[in-house]
């Protein structure tokens, strides 16, 4: 394939969903819709696969916006792999690695609103920063949101 940069005939659908830049599902989901041409299938044993053609074509819909049916369609970046990076700051660490961590201020409100649904309407932010920083002192990563929470909501409800 000269536009994947790929002498093969055929792919599987894992291989175009990468070309593509996204995931199997959202493949499918596209397909459906008539954004993309589906996979043909092997009669011998049903797999799906795409031809050199068809994946030409699709990545051609993916390059210029406009999708087979006609429509134009925006396709959106990949969130990475904590979200948002707006909330979220990459540091280098000694060794060459990154490390991402959540910043303190940009968990506060989301979790102020969380608090109150769960049924504690007097909390404040600095109530749930003295609460974050006694229960979590080296910060809340790798932690579970749901986790950090739960540990917030009991410590304020005693």
């Amino acid at each position: 394939m000269t536009a994947a940069n790929s002498d093969r005939e055929f792919m599987s659908v894992t291989e175009m969903s990468e070309r593509l830049g996204m995931s199997r599902s959202n493949l499918y989901t596209l397909i459906d819709r008539g954004v993309f041409l589906p996979p043909i299938y092997l009669t011998s044993n049903r797999q799906p696969i795409y031809s050199r053609s068809v994946a030409e074509r699709n990545l051609l819909v993916r390059n210029t916006g406009l999708a087979i049916n006609g429509q134009p369609i925006k396709f959106y970046r990949r969130r990475g792999v904590h979200g948002s990076s707006q909330n979220h700051r990459t540091t280098n660490r000694s060794n060459g690695q990154r490390r991402t961590r959540t910043r303190p201020g940009s968990i506060l409100p989301t979790l102020v609103a969380d608090l109150k649904s769960l049924g504690l309407s007097t909390v404040t932010e600095d109530a749930a920063t003295a609460a974050l920083t006694e229960l979590f002192p080296g910060g809340t990563d790798g932690v579970a949101e749901g986790d950090v929470i739960r540990a917030i909501y009991r410590r304020l409800r005693r």
